[in-house]
């Protein structure tokens, strides 16, 4: 399939050098395809790179055999006479330096992995040449300082009585099974649960929802509906989804218990919550998670009163 794929990116980027107008600019900042086709054309050229390597250090691993070949008699004849005046001996010297060194010098010349390093050249000039959907001040999200500086981690906690401990009491089930607890912040309260989630449960939640994910909207409080936005780059999914593997449903459920046995509040059959996958520059700029605004479902739900968030670090996902 890799092969195939790349033979497709490449056979697009031959026709776009020579009729642009007939094939799309590439979106690599935004779509997910295209930067699935960065990615083959990188994995190519690591691949050639490899190759490129194994050539050399064939090279290196015969020019050492010879040169540990020739080392033996010249360490053999020191300070004796007698091995230099065998007829055997000296003929061996004069054929180094009349054929062996000549042959030697021959091989040591030759290029190594010049169709590899032409082959590295061709695709990445067929990059050059694929048209690139070019990325306007106008279409690049505005970020507020405020923003700015929690990415920089120069938002520094108030000193307060905050503790870490194990939360035995939210729920019954806790005095079992312990929640290692880490207290950030009183007002608002604000809590890191450590080690929630299993790798295999990430995994697991990260393989059903993976064919579900689609552009992520916000509500716009103005037209009083969701749409996409610029202010979210992101993709996403909610959950449970009744499209996706019935296999998924186990851990998803697990997933909820754990939020009640976290929060303490009553999870119903009818909750819901949203895994979001952020790409290369994907965010979120700052915002409320309540609406706080007259939609149907608000008034038939009520308003979202906590939030709870899981990072399945390092693949970028939050739930």
């Amino acid at each position: 399939m890799l092969p195939l794929l790349i033979l497709r990116f490449l056979t697009s980027a031959i026709g776009q050098s020579t009729e642009t107008s007939s094939y799309p600019p590439k979106e690599f900042m935004t779509s997910m395809a295209d930067r699935m086709e960065l990615l083959l054309l990188d994995r190519e050229l690591i691949s050639n790179l490899v190759l490129y390597a194994e050539k050399l250090q064939e090279k290196v691993d015969v020019l050492q055999r010879c040169a540990k070949a020739m080392r033996i008699p010249l360490e053999t004849s020191k300070g004796k006479e007698e091995y230099l005046s065998n007829p055997l001996h000296s003929f061996q010297l004069i054929r180094h330096m009349h054929e062996d060194w000549r042959h030697l010098e021959k091989f040591m010349r030759q290029p190594v992995g010049q169709a590899l390093a032409e082959h590295s050249e061709r695709l990445l000039t067929l990059y050059r040449n694929t048209r690139h959907v070019p990325v306007s001040w106008e279409l690049m999200p505005f970020l507020p300082e405020e923003f700015n500086q929690i990415c920089r981690s120069s938002h520094q906690n108030k000193p307060s009585r905050l503790h870490c401990r194990y939360n035995t009491t939210t729920t019954p089930f806790l005095r079992l099974a312990p929640l290692r607890m880490e207290e950030l912040s009183l007002d608002p309260y604000i809590v890191v649960y450590h080690n929630v989630l299993s790798d295999a449960e990430i995994a697991e939640v990260e393989r059903v929802t993976e064919p579900l994910l689609k552009r992520s909207v916000v509500f716009d409080g103005k037209e009083n509906k969701m749409s996409t936005s610029k202010k979210r780059t992101a993709l996403g999914a909610w959950l449970p989804d009744y499209n996706m593997e019935v296999s998924g449903w186990p851990v998803i459920q697990r997933i909820f218990r754990r939020i009640h046995d976290m929060t303490g509040l009553i999870i119903n059959d009818h909750q819901t919550m949203q895994l979001i996958k952020y790409g290369y520059g994907g965010h979120y700029d700052i915002h409320f998670d309540y609406f706080n605004a007259s939609i149907p479902s608000i008034h038939a739900m009520g308003d979202r009163i906590a939030t709870v968030l899981f990072y399945s670090c390092p693949a970028g996902y939050t739930s």
